[in-house]
């Protein structure tokens, strides 16, 4: 009976209470810039908390809305009082008290805390519509085997931090790379001071090429090659007493947010070859546009909408750690 009650609700005041919530949220988007910028705080802030009470209050809305207060009263939408909600925590944002006095911290605690933290890595997702923080956060030690001699934490920005009781384990870990959870790739990078979010946007993949001329086959092309793929590292190819092989290997450091390539075209003097590139441990990636940061199903280049804004799910109780992937062999 309520089910039925509510739906009635939905189909009569549908377009009525999408109205209303778009004004009352536009009103606190345009409030909340003037908050933020540290324009006119005091009234900026009443005028959002005013806009609110009415979300949180059904009675206020439905009046609004000109619905039946006494029989819609139980029936007002959850997901108003959640947004509700976020829009109150951004409003901790402010500035206030940015002009107050700077408080020093003994010069002792920082050293160390400095060598705390010294033998640690951090590690971000790469889709976190499809990667739980508090799972990765739990599963990627067991995936290193060294769950007994790691501690983790979740840092903002969606990244998290790994210390490490030595350089060598964490060298290892790095060594053995790249890691992936949940069939999507991960950043891991050895935490430094002055690391910036942009630094956590590489991946150093190993990258078979395949159909390189036998007769062009030496460590100079194999490494000139590398370097026109990208941002070339390494290469472990020697030349010198070589076997014949079915593909090279290099090692490229690859942006995030540049798709990838598995194909590309290569003039050897008079004749042209196609390069095929495979990527080593390469988990799920874009088949439309090549990035390894969403699916063909969310890729905006397939006409299809982007996919909303990340959301922090630091405090999400719901997930399952033991949906996850570890890396696996590594195909010929």
């Amino acid at each position: 009976m309520r089910e039925k009650r509510l739906w009635r609700f939905w189909r009569l005041y549908r377009f009525s209470f999408f109205s209303y919530l778009f004004v009352s949220l536009s009103e606190c988007r345009r409030r909340l810039s003037a908050v933020f910028s540290g324009i006119d705080n005091c009234q900026s802030v009443t005028s959002i908390t005013e806009s609110l009470g009415k979300l949180f209050i059904p009675c206020d809305c439905l009046c609004e809305l000109r619905v039946d207060q006494s029989e819609f009263r139980k029936n007002f939408p959850l997901f108003i009082l959640i947004m509700a909600d976020k829009i109150r925590r951004q409003l901790q944002e402010i500035a206030l008290g940015i002009d107050d006095e700077i408080i020093n911290l003994p010069s002792e605690l920082c050293e160390e805390a400095i060598n705390e933290t010294r033998f640690s890595l951090v590690a971000k997702p790469v889709n976190a519509r499809k990667q739980n923080l508090r799972a990765m956060l739990t599963t990627l030690p067991r995936l290193w085997g060294v769950s007994e001699e790691v501690t983790g934490q979740i840092l903002e920005n969606r990244k998290i931090q790994f210390l490490f009781q030595s350089d060598e384990v964490m060298a290892s870990i790095l060594r053995r790379g790249p890691w992936s959870f949940n069939d999507w790739m991960c950043v891991t990078e050895k935490w430094n001071p002055d690391q910036s979010d942009e630094d956590l946007k590489h991946i150093a993949f190993w990258v078979q090429i395949r159909g390189i001329p036998l007769h062009f086959l030496t460590a100079r092309m194999v490494t000139h090659i590398g370097e026109n793929l990208g941002h070339f590292m390494e290469t472990d190819f020697v030349g010198d007493g070589a076997i014949l092989v079915d593909f090279v290997r290099v090692r490229l450091l690859c942006h995030i947010d540049v798709p990838l390539r598995f194909q590309r075209k290569f003039q050897f003097g008079n004749q042209a070859c196609i390069l095929k590139l495979r990527y080593e441990k390469l988990r799920n990636f874009c088949s439309v546009c090549g990035l390894i940061t969403h699916d063909a199903a969310d890729c905006p280049s397939g006409n299809n909408p982007p996919p909303p804004p990340e959301e922090d799910d630091d405090e999400d109780p719901y997930y399952n750690p033991e949906d996850t992937e570890t890396n696996p062999p590594e195909e010929p």
